[in-house]
């Protein structure tokens, strides 16, 4: 479990994510851990969040399930409720940061956004995720397909 902090690219239509730092979560900051959840300490989380105000960065949360690698990967419901959660906080407290969160198996990824709705945060799927080593390493979460076989990107080219 990690956290990436990243910058934000915004168009009327278009959100980027930016990540620019990954920070993993060191087990002894669990406050709970079960085979159904972790959660991390809060002042843990606050320490993330104040870097997110003080450099004007986005969370990112990233977690895996471990269901094998099944591409029928989903987020939980104990997902969506904290997720939820994290999202309505950080529009409550943080200007211009966004909050997303990533799932993984052994072999499949889904990502998704929450952004500020007028019935509060709702989630929106991220259909690809670009890692930027070089060559451009892309993962299709809109299929969830293997790592292995990611599409490679020129260099150069965004995506």
């Amino acid at each position: 479990m990690g956290v990436i902090l990243a910058g934000v690219s915004e168009t009327d239509d278009h959100v980027q994510l930016l990540g620019c730092r990954y920070i993993p979560i060191p087990t002894e900051r669990y406050e709970h851990q079960s085979g159904a959840a972790i959660r991390v300490e809060r002042e843990f989380s606050q320490q993330l969040m104040r870097i997110c105000a003080a450099e004007g960065l986005s969370q990112i949360d990233v977690h895996s399930h471990p269901f094998g690698p099944s591409p029928d990967l989903w987020f939980s419901g104990t997902d969506d409720l904290h997720e939820r959660e994290m999202a309505q906080y950080i529009y409550e407290q943080l200007d211009n940061s966004l909050y997303a969160r990533i799932v993984m198996n052994q072999g499949f990824s889904r990502a998704r956004i929450w952004l500020p709705g007028s019935f509060g945060p709702q989630p929106h799927d991220i259909p690809e995720v670009t890692l930027v080593d070089f060559p451009y390493t892309t993962l299709d979460t809109s299929t969830s397909r293997p790592k292995g076989r990611a599409r490679r990107l020129k260099r150069g080219r965004s995506a």
